[in-house]
């Protein structure tokens, strides 16, 4: 930036500065006093920068000086202040020109809010004497156009909930008072995590994310958020839920406002198809291995290590644009083996299947020898 400061005759002395987080704009100060490198009247003073919203900001950033320079803060007031030194036998790193040359302004993280506005007032005091009189006077120079800083505002970071290969991810809000909103989260009528605060200022247009991790499936599900903490008594708490999506895809009709304590529901269709075969073996010197095929075209080739002795299974879950149906499944058994007793024999069992969710009828076949199975939807 540049200080722009005129002299008693009207000639401008600058002085330049280049903050190096957010940098200040220009500066134009008009007052009928000397300024120079040294300060008043080459005497030094003080660099005052008052710092000020007219947002709800609490936290209006910081000043520092990369030399630690000492700036004092008056938390009371929120204004830093720095004392300069002025004449010949100055280190020129305390001029209140490098001083201002140097000045960074760190901006606050504003999470959840829109952007604000944080302005500067600055002014530069020196206590010296009248060059004409030689009297002692302390001279304030005040900047008439007070510099406005931009602080962006942040996004809250997501809150994961659960693990699982598929997420819902929950995109609220609140209307806060005397305290943020509460919200708990179900996936077809089972609730996931705990209590969770919503922080995000819907008023602002800020939006929090709450993912929710399962293995939900492509199929059709019910979903819901539950407001625990209504309030009401000269201001009003609320909770939005703004957009929910499956996958990284939005779910349509997925937002709604709830005004007071209750549950927003919301139905995610069928998207994509899913196919779920459940599966377990007899291992003997190795695990059987089966390739899947739908209508003729191979999707799948997996490893079978649940056994079927101790009741275990495994699930297989194929995911694509496969269409409605009907649709035939084979389940090839790739690697049958036999050494000649009950207890050396490896064998493959289909114990269950589902497409889009639903059983498919017939689907437990117990493969004692290599081939192809089918079923059908």
């Amino acid at each position: 930036m540049t200080i722009k400061i005129t002299d008693a005759t009207k000639n401008p002395v600058n002085i330049s500065s280049g903050a190096t987080a957010t940098p200040f704009s220009d500066i134009s100060i008009s007052n009928p006093v000397t300024v120079n490198q040294y300060g008043l009247f080459g005497g030094g003073g003080t660099l005052k920068i008052h710092l000020s919203s007219s947002s709800a900001l609490t936290n209006l950033g910081s000043l520092s000086d990369p030399r630690d320079v000492p700036i004092s803060f008056d938390p009371s007031t929120y204004t830093y202040s720095v004392t300069t030194l002025g004449g010949p036998q100055t280190p020129s790193y305390l001029y209140p020109d490098s001083i201002l040359d140097r000045l960074t302004y760190t901006a606050p993280s504003v999470l959840g809010g829109t952007a604000a506005d944080v302005k500067a007032d600055i002014s530069f005091t020196g206590n010296t004497a009248d060059p004409t009189t030689g009297q002692p006077i302390t001279q304030t120079v005040v900047d008439p156009n007070p510099i406005t800083l931009h602080v962006a505002a942040a996004a809250i970071p997501d809150t994961v909930i659960g693990t699982g290969a598929d997420n819902f991810t929950f995109a609220v809000s609140e209307d806060a008072f005397q305290g943020d909103a509460q919200v708990i989260f179900a996936v077809d009528g089972k609730q996931l995590g705990g209590v969770q605060t919503v922080t995000a200022s819907h008023a602002a247009g800020a939006s929090q994310n709450f993912v929710v991790n399962g293995d939900f499936g492509y199929g059709a599900h019910k979903l819901s958020a539950t407001f625990l903490n209504d309030a009401w008594d000269g201001g009003d708490r609320n909770l939005f839920v703004d957009g929910i999506k499956f996958n990284g895809d939005t779910i349509p009709a997925s937002s709604g406002a709830l005004w007071s304590n209750g549950t927003a529901t919301f139905e995610k269709p069928v998207t994509g198809n899913e196919l779920k075969l459940t599966m377990a073996e007899d291992a003997w010197s190795g695990d059987a291995h089966a390739t899947i095929y739908l209508d003729g075209h191979q999707i799948g080739s997996e490893f079978i290590t649940a056994a079927n002795s101790q009741g275990a299974t495994q699930d297989l879950i194929f995911r694509g644009d496969y269409g409605s149906g009907p649709h035939q499944i084979g389940v090839q058994f790739n690697n049958d083996a036999w050494g000649g007793s009950d207890a050396a024999d490896r064998n493959l069992f289909l114990k269950g299947a589902t497409f889009d969710g639903n059983p498919i009828a017939g689907a437990q076949v117990n493969m004692w020898v290599g081939g192809v199975y089918t079923i059908h939807t």
